[in-house]
Formats: C-alpha cells, structure tokens, sequence
C-alpha cells in the first residue's frame, strides 16, 4: 500500500472521531436528528462515522457551520501558529464570541501624554482582564470559567519555569503538549449569529443588555 492510502486512512479516522464526538458528546444528539441537522441521509452520516466514507469538502463545511466549529478541528488539525499580529487580533475574536466563559476587559485609556518613566497605574494607559473561577454559579451557561482560569494559570506558571530555566525545552514541550491534549475534547460554542435572529429580537435582547449593565453601575456606585 502507497502513502496515498495511510493519509487518506488519517483523514477518515480524524474526521469521523471528530463527527461522532460532535454529536454524542457536545449536542447530544441521535444520529436521525444530526443528519437532518446537516442535511445527510442517516446512512450516510452512520459511514462517515464509521470511516467507511470520507465527507466532501462542501459537507464538511457545512457540518462545521451549523455546529459552530472550524474546518481545521473537524479535519484533527488543533495546531495554533500566532505569526503575526492579524493571528493574536483573530485568536481574540474568537475568545469573546465564545459564550460558555467571559473575559471581563477594563480599558485605561485615561492618560493624554503618558510619561515614558511613569510608574502609577493611574498616570498609565492600560488594559486588564479577568476571568473568575465562580461565574458558572451566577450563570449556568459559563460551564469553563473554572477550565478557563486553570488553563491560564497552568499556561502561565509552565511558561514563567521555561522562561527561567527552570523547565528545559523538551520538559516544557512535553508538558504543553499533555495538558492541551487534555482539553481536547471540551469543545466550545459561540454566541449566535446577529444575522439569524429578527430586529424585535435584536432589539429586545439590546435592553436587556443596557438594563443589566445600568443596574451593574448602580449597585457599583452605592458601595
């Protein structure tokens, strides 16, 4: 058997592993009311599963649109390269559409001409986020807030050792490696798409929004 063959055997298996794991683990769903969801006939849907068939590149799409996932996962291609700074711009895109934690995000844009040898934070510009461990229980839809702060904690404290000599390269490596595998397969959804829903509905979830952010300010103001 050529080269050809086993690429093609990696494909199928990545692909259908990831098929499978985005019905049964993340939406939970039958193989009936999958299919239907992305527009494939059972059977077809039960031998892309299985590894019997390989998905065109149009149902492929398809499947990674309506489940809110990228081309890249669905394919077992996990890899991140931030090459420039277009990259880190997109990378923080995609962490605000996500909706099952929130980065709060304070900017202190205050400072006119900010001195070069300052050090107050106050006569600084700057911008600060936080993620807390406990929002899950002020919302049931952040269900990774506690994953998240562990994963920038472990993110922080191996790179901080490697950066100090304190991990060696193939150390560091090795334990980057383990500990993404591990969130593998927590997989992520976003926000909804603005364009799918009506203007009443627009509209109505705007006010909601200002409401809530009014009475956060208020109850701000009274401490």
């Amino acid at each position: 058997m050529d080269t050809q063959y086993y690429v093609e055997q990696g494909i199928k298996s990545s692909i259908s592993d990831r098929i499978a794991l985005l019905r049964t683990e993340v939406l939970k769903m039958n193989q009936k009311d999958f299919a239907e969801l992305v527009g494939l006939s059972q059977s077809t849907l039960s031998q892309y599963e299985g590894g019997k068939m390989l998905p065109s590149i149009m149902t492929a799409l398809t499947i990674a649109m309506k489940c809110n996932v990228s081309l890249d996962w669905l394919c077992g291609r996990d890899e991140i390269h931030l090459s420039n700074l277009a990259n880190v711009m997109a990378c923080f895109f995609e962490l605000y559409e996500i909706e099952q934690f929130k980065i709060e995000t304070e900017i202190h844009n205050k400072v006119d001409m900010e001195d070069n040898n300052e050090t107050d934070e106050e006569k600084r510009n700057w911008v600060a986020f936080k993620v807390f461990y406990n929002d899950f229980w002020h919302d049931k839809k952040y269900k990774y807030s506690v994953d998240i702060c562990n994963i920038i904690e472990k993110a922080y404290s191996l790179t901080q050792d490697w950066k100090s000599f304190r991990l060696s390269q193939d150390r560091y490596d090795q334990e980057k490696m383990k500990w993404i595998e591990s969130y593998k397969n927590a997989l992520i959804t976003k926000d909804d798409d603005h364009s799918s829903l009506s203007e009443d509905e627009q509209n109505r979830r705007r006010i909601e929004i200002m409401r809530a952010e009014l009475e956060a300010m208020e109850k701000k103001n009274k401490k």
